[in-house]
């Protein structure tokens, strides 16, 4: 958990800092190793306007090896406790315009770069993003919340 906070206080190159993030209520098995999101700031939640893309990139080092890699991405609305799935995101974590190619070996660490596209229909206001990883035993590899304010 420590190293959770010493990554969140630690800016990121080439204009890229640590996005407000949390874990998950179940964090996976794997090591959550850091964060990036592209314009966001540790003092307040990213924000980004209906329609806009966030760039990410995601440290993590899975605990055992995978075939696979799915990644989910969710947004968490305060009033609907229940995760949506973002539209049209690509689940397979295994593609090398992600920076991963499969099988993912245990204990090496991965930096997966994506984005997601925050969909018109979504509500303004506070929102969490939540990206979780899963492996070919459907078992969490990592999950993080990260908050953002829709605009």
């Amino acid at each position: 958990m420590n190293q959770l906070y010493l990554y969140i206080a630690v800016f990121a190159f080439l204009g890229l800092v640590q996005a407000a993030v949390e874990l998950c209520d179940d964090p996976g098995t794997g090591t959550f190793n850091g964060v990036t999101v592209q314009g966001c700031d540790t003092s307040q939640p990213c924000s980004v306007e209906k329609g806009e893309s966030l760039n990410f990139e995601l440290d993590f080092t899975p605990k055992t090896g995978s075939s696979t890699l799915e990644v989910d991405v969710y947004g968490i609305l305060p009033d609907i406790p229940l995760p949506l799935p973002f539209p049209g995101f690509d689940t397979n974590g295994c593609q090398s315009k992600y920076n991963i190619q499969c099988p993912l070996t245990a204990s090496t660490k991965y930096e997966y770069k994506n984005q997601f596209t925050v969909p018109d229909i979504a509500p303004s206001g506070p929102v969490q993003a939540m990206i979780q990883m899963i492996d070919d035993a459907k078992k969490t590899i990592v999950c993080i919340t990260i908050d953002i304010m829709v605009q």
